[in-house]
């Protein structure tokens, strides 16, 4: 299963237990529980939890701000490595 539909689980999963949250609210906390850090810089106007209508335009940004998130996680752990190396 693909890192995407283990998310749309886990939506299902939020929704299920949390009958109160919104659509857009359990897309968003489903995000956060997923991903840590990625919702840090979300566009406002693609932001889901307070306003459901923006969940077409938060499922349009999330997998490209994934990818960089994922990036960045990427080079982050590679400077790291880098370092505890040097300090060997």
């Amino acid at each position: 299963m693909d890192e995407f539909n283990e998310y749309l689980d886990l939506v299902a999963e939020v929704r299920r237990r949390h009958p109160e949250q919104r659509e857009g609210q359990a897309y968003f906390n489903a995000a956060r529980m997923m991903w840590p850090g990625l919702l840090d810089d979300i566009p406002a106007e693609r932001d889901p939890f307070t306003v459901d209508r923006r969940l077409p335009a938060f499922l349009e940004w999330l997998p490209q701000a994934h990818a960089a998130h994922e990036n960045r996680s990427s080079v982050a752990d590679a400077i790291e490595k880098k370092t505890r190396v040097r300090e060997v």
